[in-house]
């Protein structure tokens, strides 16, 4: 519907200084609603593990660019932008990176490839590139403002950018592991630092703000992916991934399970794991 409806055209995007105010705000809506469909459309294939369902190519929408606006100035391009159009440009432009990396990875899925690891490293360097570039942008332009909603997005920028990486990074851990590297893997600690980080900007940073029970349901897939790595890392047979961090990786893990106060069922299955981790002995 998005693309029958043409909301990728970019002279559907701009508005000019006179032009009327119901006008200029249909025209960001129109952008907006773009922007929405394509961070979510991609967000979920991701978690899927399957491409996303816009796919742009000579026969689609004319091979338009899937974001057909400078992402960096149409979130104040006019006075009628809301603030959350910096956060929405923010996590397109992350998104972006990682559809590009979707595109190398399902390429390389079809012929049985792996990506070589400076390939992975290089994804890793763009993302952290973007949330530096985006940061910055945000204390330039939000620095005087500090009420809830601006401090539930800063606190989400974190969490997003962490995910991305771990993304990322899981595949350039399982690709070397398959190639039996393991004990020296160059992905190993950036993954559980990743992993890590996730959970502790949900505990420490977005708990505080009273938020967490508001999250759309593909943050709480974000936590749970997360959580699922680190409690994995735990079994005996990878303890070589955690070296010397098991017991703060069983600290964050417990702090998530007392917020979202999971089942009991879960709890159970945390202790088997955690219990054998305890029993290969220490890092």
């Amino acid at each position: 519907m998005a693309t029958d409806l043409q909301l990728y055209r970019s002279e559907y995007s701009y508005t000019s200084p006179d032009m009327p105010e119901i006008q200029a705000r249909a025209l960001l809506n129109r952008a907006r609603a773009w922007l929405n469909c394509f961070c979510n459309d991609l967000s979920i294939a991701t978690q899927l593990g399957k491409p996303p369902s816009l796919v742009f190519t000579s026969t689609t929408a004319g091979g338009a660019n899937p974001i057909p606006f400078e992402l960096k100035t149409w979130w104040r391009c006019s006075r009628f932008n809301l603030d959350q159009d910096f956060y929405l440009c923010a996590n397109a432009s992350l998104l972006e990176i990682i559809s590009d990396f979707n595109d190398v990875s399902f390429s390389r899925g079809e012929t049985n490839g792996m990506l070589h690891p400076d390939e992975i490293q290089g994804f890793v360097n763009r993302i952290t590139a973007v949330e530096r570039e985006w940061l910055d942008l945000f204390r330039q332009s939000f620095q005087k403002r500090h009420d809830l909603a601006i401090q539930w997005r800063d606190n989400t920028w974190p969490f997003l950018v962490a995910y991305a990486k771990l993304v990322v990074l899981s595949i350039g851990l399982r690709d070397t592991m398959e190639l039996g590297t393991k004990e020296n893997n160059p992905f190993r600690e950036p993954c559980v630092e990743a992993a890590i980080g996730i959970l502790t900007q949900v505990l420490d940073r977005m708990d505080p703000l009273d938020c967490v029970r508001y999250f759309p349901e593909n943050y709480f897939i974000i936590t749970g992916f997360a959580a699922a790595f680190l409690l994995n890392i735990l079994h005996p047979k990878l303890s070589f991934l955690v070296k010397g961090r098991r017991q703060e990786i069983i600290s964050v893990l417990q702090g998530l399970i007392t917020l979202l106060g999971l089942s009991q069922e879960l709890k159970v299955a945390y202790q088997a794991v955690s219990g054998l981790a305890r029993s290969s002995g220490r890092a």
